[in-house]
Parts: C-alpha cells; structure tokens; sequence
C-alpha cells in the first residue's frame, strides 16, 4: 500500500507542474515544480517538457534552453513535440535568434511535422531582416513549399513562392 501511495504522490506532484504550466503562469509552474522536488519524487519526462514550454511561451529563452538541455542529461526526448516546437521557434524568432528559430523549424519538417504558417512566417521574416539572411530565406521557403507538396498537400497552408 505505501508503495501505491508513493507512486500516486510522485504522478499528482508531475501532474501539478504540468497542469501549472498550462496557465502559463510561470511563478505557479515554478512553486509545483519545487514542491515535487521537495517531496524527494523524481521528475517526469512530461515535468521537464511542462517547464520548456512555460519558458518558451513567457518568451524567457535562457532558462527554455536550460531545460531542453536538462530534459536531454535526464535521458528524456520532449513530448508534445508538434504543440512544444513551435513554440520553442517562436521564442527564438521573438528574442532574435534566426539561427536557432531556423534550426528548429528545420528539425520540426525533418520530423514530419507541420509547422504552423504563423511560425514559419516568423522565422522567414526574421532571416529576411537579418544581415545576409536574405539566402537563408529563400533556401527555407524553398524547404517549406517542397515540405508542404510533397508530404502534406491536403493540409498546405504554408506560404508559396
């Protein structure tokens, strides 16, 4: 019965950070986060996943990029991978960072999964005003349009030549 107890607590305190993160209210996700380290129980692949996206979407990219890297050294692979990089893309499209914006949008179509067009657009306005990015530009919309005709035609909304 302890043991059941235990596994319980360990389920509800990852729960609460993810359920915390989901407000978007990262001081809440931040106190549920301590409290599942304070009760000694280990942290879920989805916890580690909760505080990127809480990061991500608060725009605060130091510490998203503090738990993409811990998520990684805990041997965990984000979940919800096709709502959780796009909004990793946007964080770094919003904080100015083309590279890392246009990594990610290229490890999001290499994984088969349809960007938003608002990210998409994003990035490639980004490139655009950034010194020399004008070719980094073309080679991503180029990407995008080969993406979206050869894979997800039924569901292109992406942005056309």
């Amino acid at each position: 019965l302890h043991g059941t107890t235990v596994l319980k607590r360990e389920q509800c305190l990852n729960t609460l950070v993810v359920d915390r993160s989901r407000t978007d209210n990262v001081a809440e996700t931040e106190q549920a986060l301590h409290a599942l380290h304070a009760s000694g129980c280990p942290m879920h692949s989805m916890s580690y996943s909760a505080m990127v996206a809480v990061y991500a979407r608060a725009g605060q990219v130091e510490l998203m990029e503090h738990w993409l890297l811990a998520t990684r050294a805990a041997g965990f692979s984000l979940e919800d991978t096709n709502t959780l990089l796009p909004q990793i893309i946007t964080a770094y499209a919003r904080g100015g960072n083309a590279t890392e914006a246009e990594r990610w949008l290229n490890v999001m179509l290499a994984s088969q999964i349809p960007p938003p067009r608002a990210t998409s657009d994003a990035v490639l306005t980004l490139l655009r005003a950034t010194p020399g990015g004008g070719d980094r530009a073309h080679h991503l919309q180029r990407s995008l349009a080969e993406f979206w005709s050869t894979q997800h035609s039924d569901q292109w909304v992406g942005t056309q030549l």
